[in-house]
């Protein structure tokens, strides 16, 4: 199966900031990206969700591709540290849990419909159900984060032309 599913330019959760077209007064007034992230991890994701916050869709079209190459200015943190880079990704990432984590949740069940099981209300289960397993859970495959060196633009606030 191929990585880019997409044959059309549709509605996502989120893309990546290294290809990434908004407007630049929608870009103001949300604040532009955060500076509250170290070293450029995660603020991309948090645009998207405030993107999504003021009622907003974000748009990936498949006409445009990038290569990225991922974190290649990390190696030059804490003189080439893996233990270092870790530990500000993992910074990141408890900050963004904190400020995003219930909405993360209603974001993918906009993507992709849970089972009756598995429903969340403000990030809490509804119901109790068994813990989704690696591999059978489809929505573990949209995670904000997820990297690829293969990248395509996205567009927030219209639907690209």
């Amino acid at each position: 199966m191929p990585f880019d599913t997409h044959a059309v330019p549709e509605a996502v959760p989120a893309v990546t900031g290294a290809c990434l077209l908004i407007d630049r007064k929608l870009f103001n007034m949300l604040g532009g990206m955060s500076e509250d992230y170290v070293i450029g991890d995660f603020e991309d994701s948090d645009l998207c969700l405030r993107v999504r916050q003021h009622g907003l869709k974000i748009y990936y079209t498949p006409d445009v591709e990038l290569y990225h190459l991922e974190r290649q200015s990390m190696r030059l943190i804490g003189h080439g540290s893996a233990w270092w880079r870790q530990s500000l990704t993992l910074y990141n990432m408890w900050k963004h849990t904190r400020r995003w984590g219930a909405l993360i949740p209603q974001v993918l069940d906009e993507f992709v419909p849970r089972p009756p099981s598995e429903k969340t209300e403000n990030g809490l289960p509804v119901q109790p159900g068994p813990a989704p397993t690696v591999g059978t859970d489809q929505r573990l495959a949209l995670t904000p984060q997820r990297r690829q060196k293969n990248r395509r633009i996205g567009v927030a606030g219209k639907r690209p032309g």
